[in-house]
């Protein structure tokens, strides 16, 4: 079996371009749930999205984590996730929402190495977009959150800060130790 590593942090902090960065290398990476979902879920103009009602939006986000990690079950390469079921239990302590027990326990399952790249905020790459409306000082604050939520859970953390992206990805590897001569391109 691989070594499924996490990688999470503030929201346009940088990880969709590292994620991107990781895949060129070539290692197996996994996009982050929710931004799909929230595409998804608007243009069905649901109210499942995290500004209307963060409990079904969670939900639907929950499930396509465990849909997406299935699919990479049997892999036996590192792999990389763009966020992971803590992240959305943290969104959902921050709007003062109890997660379902359901989520606890499937951490367990999802096998992800206890190893987590956290990438803090920065204000010179944070963009709003479609997806993304949430001010700078709210993904600040939502920030916190995740980091507690990762530390009461037993995961290391090991933030990386920002640098140009093949630096921030050689420091991944570097951080976790994994050799590149492995890598099936």
């Amino acid at each position: 079996m691989g070594k499924n590593y996490i990688i999470t942090g503030a929201a346009g902090a940088g990880k969709t371009t590292l994620i991107n960065q990781l895949r060129q290398i070539g290692f197996l990476c996994c996009e982050e749930v929710s931004r799909r979902m929230i595409m998804e879920q608007k243009l069905q103009k649901t109210d499942a999205l995290p500004w209307k009602n963060m409990a079904k939006f969670c939900t639907l986000v929950f499930n396509q984590t465990i849909a997406q990690h299935k699919k990479n079950l049997n892999s036996s390469e590192v792999c990389f996730f763009d966020r992971g079921i803590p992240d959305i239990i943290a969104n959902l302590r921050y709007k003062k929402i109890n997660p379902p027990s359901k989520y606890f326990n499937a951490i367990n399952q999802m096998d992800y190495q206890k190893d987590v790249i956290v990438l803090p905020p920065e204000r010179s790459i944070y963009v709003n977009d479609n997806e993304r409306t949430e001010s700078f000082e709210t993904a600040n604050e939502i920030y916190f959150q995740i980091v507690d939520v990762y530390k009461s859970l037993g995961f290391r953390l090991h933030k990386v800060e920002f640098l140009p992206v093949a630096n921030r990805a050689n420091k991944v590897i570097d951080l976790l130790g994994i050799n590149t001569q492995r890598i099936s391109k």
